[in-house]
């Protein structure tokens, strides 16, 4: 003789396994913490001459995003010879060139091109 609370036990259970499985409920990774939110920074420029003028690195900018969006230089060529200029005008070494990390180390690039800026660093930039 079977027992009727287990039994009903376990359907009740199978059910459930069931239902969670068929729900089309939001995945972990798509659930947005609404509290958590992201401060925006802005550019601080500071102009001291006609020429040029200093940028503060923002956290996750680059060369090539600095050139293009504060020069507005378009063009794959016009842009890199303006990121070597920018590397020469601020003595920005080849330790800057890095081309990945291996074991925790980072391994120098071999493009010419610095890819470490530090936020809070400022560069001087010249427009012409």
């Amino acid at each position: 003789m079977v027992n009727k609370k287990y039994v009903g036990g376990a359907l009740a259970i199978g059910v459930l396994a069931l239902g969670i499985a068929l729900c089309p409920g939001k995945r972990q990774e798509e659930v947005v913490n609404p509290i958590e939110t992201i401060p925006v920074q802005q550019p601080v420029q500071v102009v001291s001459d006609s020429t040029g003028f200093e940028y503060i690195v923002q956290k996750g900018d680059y060369l090539s995003k600095i050139v293009y969006e504060e020069l507005g230089i378009r063009g794959r060529k016009g842009i890199y010879e303006r990121c070597l200029e920018i590397q020469t005008l601020n003595n920005l070494g080849p330790e800057r060139d890095i081309s990945m990390v291996v074991d925790g180390q980072l391994v120098s690039g071999q493009d010419g091109y610095a890819d470490v800026l530090y936020p809070n660093e400022k560069l001087t930039l010249n427009k012409y």
